[in-house]
């Protein structure tokens, strides 16, 4: 096992919601820079289902997202 430890000096991220969905784009720079992408897709039901890829140093990865609203927000903005 090898562990990565670093410190993000820069971070930059856009992000666009159009209807039921958003995406965005991620940029880190520093000790392993990093960018990505990401998409989540959000249903009437409360259900969502999304991915987001990153790529740092040569690899690559991608995280499928799938879940629901359980609850009402504990701490919700505004």
């Amino acid at each position: 096992m090898t562990e990565y430890r670093w410190t993000i000096t820069t971070w930059q991220m856009r992000t666009i919601q159009k209807g039921n969905t958003a995406t965005w784009t991620m940029e880190c720079k520093g000790k392993m820079p990093m960018t990505g992408t990401g998409l989540i897709t959000f249903a009437a039901d409360g259900s969502y289902t999304g991915a987001i890829t990153a790529t740092a140093e040569g690899m690559s990865m991608k995280i499928n997202l799938t879940g629901r609203k359980i609850g009402t927000c504990d701490n919700p903005i505004g």
